[in-house]
This record gives C-alpha cells, sequence and structure tokens, in this order.
C-alpha cells in the first residue's frame, strides 16, 4: 500500500525564472552558436549533476555565483556536449558570465505543483522531498508556501549521500516510519530520480515535463504532476 510521495526539487517541483534553458541560449547566440531547447535542457541536467555533487561535499564554497565562475563552465561545457559541439575554453567563460548577468537566482514553483499537493494532502498521502541539492533548499521550500504540506525534506548535505545512492532514499524510509514499497518517487532524471528510488526498493515515475524521454518505457513516465493521479 502507498503511504507516502516524494519529489525531487529542481526541474521536478521548481525552476528558475527566466528558464536557464533560454538564458544560456541567448548567450550561446551572442558567439554565432545555436542551441536548441532540448540541448540545453540536457546539458543543464548534466551540469547540475556535477555542480550539486561537489556542493554537496562541500567542495565549492561562495557568497555569489561569479566567486566560482571558473567552476561554473562545466555548464556550457555540458551544453556544448549535449549539442555535440567543442566549446572553446575563452567561449566557455564568456557563455557563464553572460549568463550570470542575466541569472537572478529567483525560483518559482511549476503551475502543478499547489493542485497536486493539494489532492495528495486530501487523500491523506505523506509528502516529502529528496534532493541532491544543500540545507538551503528547506529555507526556500517554506518561503515558496510548501510548508504545510511538507512532511520531510531530505538532502544530500544532510545525508552525505547523493541520489542515485540508496542511503538518500533509506533516510527518508527511517525518516517517515516507510517501508520502502510504500514510497512512490518523482523525479526528472530517469537515472539518479527514477533508477535510484527502483534500487533503493521504491517505485519511481519520471516526470518529463517537455516530452524528451518517449524511449524510456520501462517505469511510467508523465509530463505534468496532475497525471500522477493515475498511478497512484
Amino acid at each position: 500500500m502507498i503511504k507516502a510521495i516524494y519529489f525531487d526539487w529542481f526541474n521536478t517541483l521548481a525552476h528558475y525564472d527566466p528558464p536557464r534553458e533560454e538564458v544560456y541560449r541567448r548567450a550561446f547566440k551572442e558567439h554565432c552558436i545555436d542551441i536548441s531547447f532540448e540541448q540545453a535542457f540536457r546539458g543543464l541536467l548534466d551540469g547540475d549533476r556535477q555542480f550539486f555533487a561537489l556542493k554537496s561535499r562541500g567542495l565549492i564554497k561562495y557568497q555569489d555565483l561569479a566567486d566560482v565562475e571558473d567552476v561554473l563552465t562545466l555548464y556550457p561545457l555540458a551544453i556544448g556536449k549535449a549539442a555535440g559541439i567543442s566549446v572553446a575554453p575563452d567561449v566557455q567563460l564568456k557563455v557563464i558570465r553572460r549568463a550570470l548577468q542575466n541569472f537572478n537566482n529567483r525560483t518559482i514553483l511549476f503551475e502543478d505543483v499547489l493542485p497536486i499537493f493539494e489532492e495528495l494532502k486530501k487523500r491523506k498521502y505523506l509528502i516529502g522531498i529528496i534532493t541532491n541539492a544543500d540545507r538551503s533548499v528547506i529555507d526556500l521550500t517554506s518561503s515558496l508556501g510548501l510548508s504545510r504540506y511538507l512532511a520531510a525534506v531530505i538532502t544530500s548535505e544532510q545525508v552525505r549521500a547523493e541520489k542515485p545512492d540508496a542511503a538518500i532514499f533509506k533516510a527518508a524510509y527511517v525518516q517517515g516510519g516507510l517501508k520502502p514499497d510504500e514510497m512512490i518517487y518523482v523525479g526528472d532524471q530517469y537515472k539518479s530520480d527514477v533508477l535510484g528510488a527502483k534500487n533503493a526498493g521504491s517505485q519511481g515515475i519520471l516526470l518529463d515535463r517537455y516530452n524528451l524521454a518517449a524511449e524510456i518505457t520501462d517505469c511510467p513516465r508523465i509530463t505534468t504532476l496532475s497525471q500522477l493521479l493515475e498511478h497512484i
């Protein structure tokens, strides 16, 4: 019997405004490099994986993102890789500087988040978040009005383990008093979210908001959180 629905955070429940994909596409365009939305999206996913792995291990410390622009070049590098092109080091630095100029760090919820949380709460499910972000996400969820819905926010910084490591999912089981098969986990990344949950004993559901992962057929795939109700 399913008792809890846990979610990934970034690109599942929340996103930057304006969208990072468009910020980076414009930055590349200034150097006569055309990047599609899909290429930017896939590259940013890979960049996030690398960046948050470093951050959760305490290997990146900064007051302002501009302090670590040399590290952040991993993002234009990852986007270039997704696009199948080589991005010269000087262009990487120029792209990240332009992106930072146009990035205000404003985070907003996707429009389908509050409606699904309201419905899950009515149905008496425990709701939680498991994320590879640091503890700052806890304050962010509160500022966005999610505290009253959430039973737990599990971060990789707290657990010292990152998805897809089963340890971060097991921390959620312990905190929620759950058995693995009593939780469904929803996230936008197949390997870290779906396979991570599966390897820990839970069902994973892939949230493919932009319908870019039609090749994934071995797990439920939804394009909006409202479709989650069909799988619980």
